[in-house]
């Protein structure tokens, strides 16, 4: 049954990528819905370094064909440590000329995580990545990043690549 689940949901996001719709070009007022996911490097500053998981939801929205602002939502889990998450904000700069099929952009983001047994830490970092069109309704993301999280008694640097499917929506 989980098998069949997965085969619909794939299909969905698929069909919702490639349908044709004029109103999804990058421009002002434009929504973005973006689903990621990525297997990184985790680096304490006292330790070894450990591989994580992290799966991460944004939503953002186009202020100008250029600037984008959102929210971001992520889950991340290594070996031997319960899951954990970052809920924060991100802005982005997309480069390119209006109407391409490939638009590259980089940005920066910072939020708090929840989930920790002792405190919440404070996150900033840092991402470069390539929307690229498979219609005009969705983009496949790869995108390349590096975070900085700082708890009371534990700092750590994350870099990866995540790659992710978006569907955009809305605009003017």
């Amino acid at each position: 049954m989980r098998q069949w689940m997965s085969a619909i949901a794939v299909a969905a996001v698929f069909a919702g990528l490639t349908a044709v719709n004029a109103a999804a070009q990058v421009r002002p007022g434009l929504s973005e819905l973006n689903l990621s996911a990525d297997i990184s490097a985790m680096s304490p500053e006292e330790g070894d370094s450990e591989t994580t998981m992290n799966v991460q939801l944004r939503y953002g929205y186009f202020l100008t064909p250029a600037i984008q602002l959102g929210a971001q939502l992520s889950a991340i889990k290594f070996e031997d440590v319960d899951t954990f998450g970052d809920v924060g904000v991100f802005g982005a700069y997309h480069f390119g000329a209006p109407g391409a099929m490939a638009v590259p952009y980089a940005g920066a983001h910072v939020g708090t995580g929840f989930g920790f047994d002792d405190s919440n830490p404070f996150s900033f970092g840092a991402m470069a990545g390539l929307k690229y069109f498979l219609g005009q309704a969705g983009a496949i993301t790869p995108e390349l990043y590096v975070t900085r999280s700082s708890a009371d008694d534990f700092n750590w640097t994350t870099f990866g690549l995540r790659v992710g499917v978006s569907v955009f929506f809305g605009g003017n």
